[in-house]
């Protein structure tokens, strides 16, 4: 019977293992073997491995949940986007400043030779 050192060395550190996370370990070692305790050991070894630690990114910051936020009234929300590096017309215009209103869904488009503020200075 292999001992439990060489269970983990097979199932998670070498490279066909893959040093796949805690749970796709246990999964794998408890196809062909069983002991008291093995959940708790095996989480402790895979979160030790120093391959996957190296590799792994550090914590992501929590973002806030993605939420519809509704409009009441036109102009009340709007978008505003500049696709840029666009095929040069023949005015010279390379990039399209896009606004949309969220509340009536009007787009509006217009075309800027590039995406300066300057350039819509007035004189």
């Amino acid at each position: 019977m292999a001992s439990r050192r060489e269970v983990f060395k097979y199932s998670h550190d070498i490279k066909a293992s893959g040093h796949l996370g805690a749970n796709k370990t246990l999964s794998r070692i408890g196809q062909k073997y069983y002991w008291p305790g093995m959940q708790n050991e095996i989480k402790i070894y895979v979160g030790g491995c120093e391959a996957c630690t190296k590799r792994k990114d550090p914590m992501k910051a929590q973002r806030a949940p993605m939420e519809i936020v509704r409009s009441g009234f036109p102009m009340e929300r709007i978008a505003i986007d500049i696709l840029d590096e666009l095929p040069q017309t023949n005015r010279g215009n390379r990039n399209i400043l896009v606004i949309g209103d969220y509340f009536t869904k009007w787009t509006e488009c217009h075309a800027m030779p590039n995406n300066e503020a300057k350039q819509w200075r007035r004189s």
